[in-house]
């Protein structure tokens, strides 16, 4: 599903309040038919992935990608990071997935950091992701190998992606329009 709006404050508020970083003000969110204030946050943090920003950290690229996640074996992520078409760019260093990267990633460029973040919430398998924006950053082709394995079907997943691309948005099932004023979603497509 994919979701626009005029103020990237108000889908940032709409994606914390889905992965529980922010209790609503007013009003009920609800999670497995659950108010999801009595739902365990560890519980949410679990089932949910909220990619935004640069969110690496300094380390390997693949404690990157595993994040303390053993079971996550090498093959898997070969698996996605070929399917991401960015296995490649990772073999070509000359210390391969153990090239150590700063905070922020450094020495990949923000795009290429990105790729890594987004790589990362997929080997999660998360019941919920939440893509805020992390899409528009990229150039089109590689949107598209992120787009095509996020919506793969069958997909481990229900996917929110916030966009102001027509190529991101328009692979989405649906579209749904963030009111600013009303902070309501309405149906675009």
């Amino acid at each position: 599903m994919g979701i626009v709006t005029d103020s990237p404050y108000d889908s940032q508020i709409l994606l914390d309040l889905i992965s529980a970083l922010r209790q609503p003000e007013h009003g009920l969110v609800e999670y497995d038919n659950q108010n999801i204030q009595e739902v365990s946050y560890h519980q949410i943090q679990a089932a949910n992935y909220l990619v935004r920003g640069n969110e690496v950290f300094e380390g390997s690229i693949l404690e990157n990608l595993r994040v303390g996640r053993e079971d996550i074996s090498l093959i898997q992520i070969r698996e996605v990071l070929n399917e991401l078409g960015f296995w490649d760019t990772i073999q070509k260093l000359p210390q391969g997935i153990h090239t150590h990267l700063l905070t922020f990633g450094y020495p990949f460029d923000t795009i290429q950091a990105n790729m890594i973040t987004i790589a990362r919430a997929l080997l999660g398998n998360p019941r919920l992701l939440l893509i805020d924006g992390n899409l528009d950053i990229l150039p089109n082709e590689m949107a598209q190998s992120c787009l095509k394995l996020i919506l793969k079907k069958p997909r481990p997943w229900t996917v929110f992606v916030v966009s102001k691309s027509q190529a991101v948005l328009s692979k989405m099932d649906q579209i749904l329009k963030l009111e600013h004023k009303s902070h309501t979603l309405k149906s675009v497509k």
